[in-house]
């Protein structure tokens, strides 16, 4: 849904030459997105039939410029594959304007049709926030990313 909701806001705004892309840590190469994923986000306009997951990997991680993720533990797996560029990963939810702390957005596989209308809310409200972040020149979030697990 991330995917789609920022490539929407670069297109409301004719934003050009920003690829966006979304690659998971535990996912199976070229499998469609959640039915539920695919509802909440078709009932706000945007249509993800076409989207099919692939891994992150650390060839497309070194290769990304940014790299943004929506869970704490993620930003500590992903950091061993981007080889010595920690700066360019970050939590989604460092960049909210709204509120502060520890932000997370929990991924909504298995839940209910409210769980994934939830989600899109939130990513959406964050996701808007990452773009004034960029669109003003900054990659940096609100806050600082603790970088190691159990602190």
């Amino acid at each position: 849904m991330a995917e789609g909701i920022f490539g929407r806001f670069l297109e409301r705004n004719a934003v050009e030459g920003v690829e966006v892309s979304s690659a998971g840590l535990i996912t199976y190469d070229g499998s469609n997105a959640e039915a539920l994923a695919l509802q909440a986000a078709a009932e706000r306009g945007i249509d993800l039939t076409s989207h099919r997951s692939r891994p992150l990997t650390s060839p497309l991680a070194e290769e990304a410029d940014l790299i943004i993720a929506m869970e704490l533990d993620q930003v500590h797996d992903i950091l061993p594959m981007c080889a010595g560029q920690d700066e360019k990963v970050h939590l989604l939810g460092t960049f909210s304007r709204k509120r502060r702390g520890l932000i997370e957005v929990r991924d909504p596989f298995g839940g209910t049709i409210q769980d994934h209308r939830a989600c899109f809310e939130h990513l959406r409200e964050l996701l808007e926030d990452l773009f004034i972040s960029l669109a003003r020149g900054s990659k940096k979030g609100y806050i600082e990313v603790p970088v190691t697990k159990g602190s």
